[in-house]
């Protein structure tokens, strides 16, 4: 916004332009002390127009003739080529009078012009060189008796060669110090060059300036191109004056202090310029002039804005040498401060140019990242270097840094970004970085190509990884009793049942004895989540809710921070166990809290699942909230998804329509379900109750045909299962209701035949812990009794049902299954 003319900005113009007044008066003064024998006067100041413009005044007001001298930049060897000027009686340059190739030989030119008293101006002597310095002062020597005076502008900031102290050498010389402008003044001037249109832009480019006379009024300048200085657009206002003022400066002043301006906008929020200039072995006295020239100058800002374009300016023009030596340094000055990884990080963000020991640099502000689990700030890494590097290594490491973070942070990113994993460069640094094995229920397709890489180390397991993606089937058997040999206590081992249980092959033996000896090596909360959460899975599809849900709060309890998958895959599994329990409001609670984790590393197709688990309560509870829309759970199926989720979209899908009354068509969704099951190689008929539903929908419809094939297909799949995991189907069994009852898989009991209605509650609790092939002593410490009590419940138990032994009691429970709580559990899931 540009400022109104006000009572204070008048008053400081006019104190700005009676300051140059007096100056002006002073220097005329001073030139004409003595006419028979006129001093030189050195107008000195800071870098930029100020001095300058302070000599052209004092120019203009004189009466004597006028000659300007210029030079240029020196040569190699040593000489310098002058320029000298005629000025016109206003104090403008007027043509051009004489030139030589150095400072002692355009001099002798001069003399032989110039016959009476007369001004010489010199207005940047720091740019002489020391010989066109030295024999400028032995001129002077003598021209003074000829009755010329000189007028020299002097700014000790660029002074590289320390000519003034030639100058200094006279001690007649008098010495006049422009101050610099105030903030007033800077202000006004930027206030006047251009509109700006933000509310905070003025003082945005007035801090900018940090008192800069010369970058002021480049700034003005460029300001004025512009016509009107927005927010987006002041950045490159301020680029393009630091690339016509200061940094042509800054060139001249060499290596150095290149170097220098680039360390300091780099780490100059935690050092100061001495410290700097000190571990770039810049001598003391040299460091001194080059911080006042940095200051002077506008290339040592402190707002972090500003130094970030500085540095990118400076670095445009600057070697790669240099940026090298500049960010090596910088990089050390902030590790010996202790600079946090944010400070470390952003000089990496500023360093976007290929130097030497970048990548380094970049690992550790990654690594650093990473451990902070600051997933941003290490993205950003490895995305700053994969952007601008031209090297196959960098951008190969950058690529699997981004994997590395994604595995942790945003799964779907991950899958996005899976045909990375086609590079075997990629794949090499990804050594050591691995996602969690239930990444293999998000995205087995990822977890294809990563099972491609290196050999993993103790934090990941392919194998485990292959059992989760639905590979078992192509897992060696010389790999499967590895496993069973090697890793019995393991989440893999946990895994390899899981799976064994989950497409029909015998488990509980083996789930049974890892549970007891995992809570015996570790107690419940010290099994690790990791395990739990895959024991869990195990118990779930072997249908002992109870210890699923258990095995569940175990793992969402205990998970740490680097363990979110088996947080959430703990909260998942909980729902499905309270669902199948018939406790619908846990189940919700567990589902949202499961949706909740998975969106906290954008487990996408995980969050879908939890939205189906949802929909799945909804259409089992009949009494609570309304069914789930069929059409936005039918919606199109993530890219590469699990073939287990497509089965249980497709059932839940089915589920729903029957509570809508869309019959026709939740019967195709069952079948579905079934064939995806079939596909997946999953042959556990009680993982899904997709055909006990089409056998009452055919039934009550009245198609025999149908209903007579549907159920001897769900009884042959049921005996078969009932033969390889007899508790497991006979805890599950209750839960078909009429349908088992149709089946033959649940006989009635007879009078002459004692059924579990005979035995009291803690008998039939010790039945169930005995199916598990525990002996006396085992069931006694589960259910924390004594052996003595044991003996006694199954004494009774025998006499009660007329059996013998052990073996009677579990041919006897596989026709009478039992929960634990000795009630029939309900028809869910």
């Amino acid at each position: 916004m540009q400022g109104d003319t006000t009572t204070s900005t008048l008053s400081a113009s006019a104190a700005h332009r009676q300051e140059h007044e007096d100056l002006a008066a002073r220097a005329r003064t001073l030139l004409n002390v003595d006419p028979e024998h006129p001093q030189p006067v050195v107008i000195t100041g800071p870098i930029g127009g100020l001095v300058n413009s302070a000599i052209r005044r004092v120019a203009a007001a004189s009466d004597l003739p006028g000659f300007w001298l210029h030079s240029l930049p020196p040569r190699p060897d040593g000489d310098q080529r002058c320029i000298v000027q005629e000025a016109a009686r206003d104090g403008e340059q007027d043509g051009l009078a004489m030139t030589a190739d150095d400072m002692g030989g355009l001099l002798d030119q001069l003399t032989a012009q110039v016959q009476g008293p007369a001004l010489l101006i010199v207005e940047s002597v720091q740019q002489l060189s020391t010989s066109s310095a030295n024999a400028l002062v032995v001129w002077a020597q003598l021209a003074r008796l000829r009755g010329t005076r000189l007028l020299l502008g002097y700014a000790p900031a660029a002074d590289i060669d320390a000519v003034g102290t030639l100058v200094a050498m006279n001690p007649e010389v008098h010495w006049i110090d422009v101050q610099s402008p105030s903030p007033e003044r800077l202000r006004h001037a930027l206030e006047r060059a251009a509109r700006w249109t933000g509310a905070d832009e003025l003082d945005r480019a007035a801090a900018f300036c940090a008192g800069s006379p010369g970058l002021t009024t480049a700034v003005c300048r460029a300001a004025a191109i512009e016509g009107e200085v927005t927010d987006s657009r002041f950045p490159h206002v301020y680029a393009n004056a630091l690339e016509s003022s200061a940094v042509p400066q800054l060139l001249r002043q060499g290596p150095d202090a290149v170097a220098l301006a680039l360390v300091m906008a780099l780490a100059g929020h935690t050092v100061d310029a001495a410290e700097a200039a000190g571990a770039l072995g810049i001598l003391p006295r040299t460091a001194r002039r080059l911080e006042r020239f940095l200051r002077e100058s506008g290339l040592a800002p402190d707002s972090p804005e500003a130094q970030v374009i500085v540095h990118r300016v400076v670095a445009a023009q600057a070697g790669q040498d240099i940026r090298r030596r500049a960010a090596s340094c910088a990089r050390g000055l902030l590790e010996a401060h202790r600079a946090q990884a944010v400070d470390l990080f952003a000089l990496h963000s500023l360093v976007g140019d290929d130097v030497a020991g970048r990548m380094l640099l970049a690992k550790d502000i990654f690594t650093a990242a990473l451990f902070e689990d600051a997933f941003d700030r290490a993205l950003q890494v490895a995305q700053n270097l994969e952007a601008t590097s031209s090297d196959p290594g960098e951008i190969a490491w950058a690529r699997a840094a981004q994997l590395a973070v994604w595995m942790r942070s945003d799964w779907a990113a991950l899958h996005r970004q899976r045909e990375w994993l086609t590079d075997p460069a990629v794949l090499a640094e990804l050594d050591g970085a691995r996602p969690s094995a239930w990444l293999a229920l998000e995205s087995p397709a990822t977890v294809e190509l990563l099972l491609e890489a290196p050999a993993a180390d103790g934090a990941w397991s392919g194998l485990d990884a292959t059992f989760l993606s639905g590979r078992m089937a192509t897992v060696p058997t010389t790999y499967l009793r590895g496993v069973v040999a090697a890793a019995e206590t393991g989440p893999t081992y946990a895994s390899y049942l899981a799976v064994c249980a989950l497409i029909g092959h015998r488990a509980s033996p083996r789930l049974a004895a890892l549970s007891e000896c995992a809570e015996a090596l570790g107690g419940p909360l010290g099994v690790g989540a990791a395990l739990a959460s895959r024991i869990a899975a195990a118990w779930l599809f072997l249908t002992d809710y109870e210890a699923a849900a258990r095995w569940a709060a175990i793992a969402a309890f205990t998970a740490a921070e680097n363990e979110a998958a088996d947080c959430a895959m703990g909260y998942l599994i909980g729902a499905q166990a309270q669902l199948r329990l018939g406790n619908f409001g846990r189940a919700r609670e567990q589902a949202e809290l499961a949706k909740t984790n998975f969106a906290r590393f954008n487990a996408t197709t995980m969050m879908d699942v939890c939205v189906w688990t949802l929909a799945h309560i909804d259409a089992e509870d009949v009494a609570g909230a309304e069914p789930a829309d069929a059409q936005a759970l039918a919606a199109a199926l993530p890219d590469a998804v699990h073939p287990l989720w497509i089965a249980y979209r497709a059932y839940v899908c089915g589920r729903t329509l029957l509570r809508h009354g869309e019959t026709d068509v939740a019967v195709r969704y069952l079948f579905g379900s079934g064939r995806d099951l079939a596909r997946a190689g999953i042959e556990n008929p009680s993982l899904l109750n997709w055909l006990p539903h089409l056998v009452r929908v055919f039934r009550a419809g009245g198609l025999t045909d149908f209903h007579n094939q549907v159920t001897d297909d769900f009884a042959s799949r049921w005996r078969r299962w009932d033969r390889i995991e007899p508790a497991a189907a006979g805890r599950r069994v209750r839960a078909l209701a009429d349908v088992g009852t149709e089946l033959g898989l649940v006989p009635k009991e007879s009078p002459n035949e004692p059924g579990p209605a005979q035995l009291s509650p803690a008998e039939r609790k010790v039945v169930v812990v005995v199916l598990e092939g525990l002996s006396n002593r085992e069931v006694a410490r589960k259910l924390f009794l004594s052996k003595r009590t044991i003996d006694t419940h199954l004494g009774n138990i025998y006499r009660k049902l007329g059996l013998s032994s052990r073996d009677e009691l579990i041919c006897w429970a596989r026709r009478f299954p039992l929960s634990s709580d000795g009630a029939s559990e309900a028809a869910y899931g």
